[in-house]
């Protein structure tokens, strides 16, 4: 059966617009932080949104599509954009690679998933009761 596009743009595009900003940002010698805002804290931040996405695409768009495997698969995904990432950033004159950044990248991913899956239970239990 063939998936309609708008429902294949509705689930990849949110995450596919976060990485193309990401890619975006990190193309800039010198990206706007808000005032208080760390470079870590702006990485574990946006990649927390972009395993949020990316769990979401994977599971369809549905809280029964939040499984092991699909939060393994986000979390991996979102890791291997943040190190992609860093090595795109590495080329902009001004930037370089930052293991510290891709540990942000990782810490931020595992919190966002964690918090769908946590609200997975939630919702999923209340649709069964």
């Amino acid at each position: 059966e063939m998936v309609p596009m708008s429902r294949t743009l509705w689930v990849w595009g949110p995450a596919v617009l976060l990485m193309a900003v990401i890619f975006g940002l990190s193309a800039q010698p010198a990206p706007y932080l808000p005032s208080g805002l760390s470079d870590v804290s702006a990485h574990a931040i946006a990649y927390a949104a972009l395993g949020v996405l990316m769990l979401r695409a994977l599971s369809s768009a549905r809280w029964s599509g939040v499984t092991p495997r699909s939060i393994a698969i986000a979390v991996a995904l979102t890791v291997l954009y943040g190190i992609s990432d860093e090595y795109h950033q590495s080329f902009v004159a001004g930037r370089f690679a930052d293991v510290r950044d891709v540990i942000a990248d990782a810490i931020g991913a595992c919190g966002g998933v964690a918090i769908i899956w946590a609200w997975s239970i939630v919702f999923s239990s209340d649709q069964r009761t």
